[in-house]
């Protein structure tokens, strides 16, 4: 077997979807033909990027996210239903994504799908993905929208908060951190000691 266009006849320079087809093109040879008709076909194509990103793309986030959050399609830490994305949940992500050469989010998703949805992934929204782990790798604290929704739901203990909240990924002196920030911006009102209440609303008419 060798290239149509250059003769090539190395195995490890053909893509392996190219060699379930009778006409042979190199990796190079593919590369170039691609160039020239994206360069030649400009209008189609873009026509074809719309379709995609305006349909497909949307269609095939929606079920991966549904699988990976079994069909809640919500956040895995605060039950939030807006900006979600797969996490790797042993870290790594970054690393993984650039082994497979990977430079969109709708290549990966494309790749679970193909793999059969494998394990070890969950669905977070941004604000629980960029806070699981800062940069040095010290555990983050929790974001003030978490522990005001505790308090909405009932939680004004500071136990109680912690209780709720805690985590793998949230430890109880950053739960109370962020208490106190809360309180320190007047955000929240501390009641007597250890108890908390979001501030009145109140409406002039």
């Amino acid at each position: 077997m060798k290239c149509i266009r250059c003769g090539e006849t190395d195995l490890t320079l053909f893509y392996a979807s190219i060699l379930k087809h009778s006409d042979y093109r190199c990796k190079r040879c593919v590369n170039l033909y691609q160039k020239e008709y994206r360069r030649n076909n400009r209008d189609k194509v873009n026509a074809n990027q719309k379709r995609f990103y305006s349909w497909y793309a949307p269609k095939l986030k929606s079920s991966i996210l549904s699988h990976y959050s079994n069909g809640k399609m919500c956040c895995a830490v605060c039950n939030s239903m807006t900006n979600l994305s797969i996490d790797h949940i042993n870290g790594g992500g970054s690393k993984h994504l650039l082994s497979l050469g990977f430079n969109s989010s709708y290549q990966f998703y494309l790749w679970l799908k193909k793999n059969n949805y494998p394990e070890g992934y969950r669905v977070l929204c941004i604000s629980c993905n960029s806070h699981i782990k800062s940069p040095k790798g010290r555990k983050c604290q929790p974001t003030s929208r978490l522990v005001k929704r505790a308090l909405r739901l009932g939680l004004h203990r500071s136990k109680d908060i912690i209780d709720n909240l805690q985590s793998p990924h949230l430890t109880r002196r950053a739960i109370l951190e962020a208490i106190r920030r809360l309180t320190q911006k007047g955000e929240i009102h501390r009641v007597e000691k250890g108890e908390y209440k979001l501030p009145l609303l109140t409406h002039l008419f």
